[in-house]
């Protein structure tokens, strides 16, 4: 049931997690270039149209993705749910071999 309740706030909190992982990322890549630029010993801003060659990342791609903690709570769910289906045929073949008079 846990793991019904991530998927469904997962997959809620996709998009607004994206827009907001992405352009925390882009502060990420912005702070290294400035940081390896400073250790280069270049100027940290450099003049309007000499940015470099470095296309910005695109939109969909981000360094820390979602994709596995879904993957992890699906297999989670579906062993929970094999596990559910046989307790519950268990149960029940139970309730149909036990006797109910009881034994003189």
């Amino acid at each position: 049931m846990f793991c019904a309740a991530g998927l469904v706030v997962l997959i809620v909190a996709w998009p607004k997690y994206a827009q907001r992982q992405g352009r925390l990322e882009l502060k990420y890549r912005a702070r290294q270039e400035v940081a390896r630029r400073q250790v280069e010993g270049e100027a940290a801003r450099r003049p309007a149209g000499s940015e470099g060659e470095a296309p910005p990342p695109e939109t969909g791609e981000l360094i820390i993705r979602l994709w596995p903690i879904g993957a992890v709570l699906v297999v989670l769910l579906a062993l929970s749910t094999a596990m559910f289906v046989r307790g519950r045929r268990a149960e029940q073949r139970g309730a149909t071999d036990s006797p109910t008079e009881p034994a003189p």
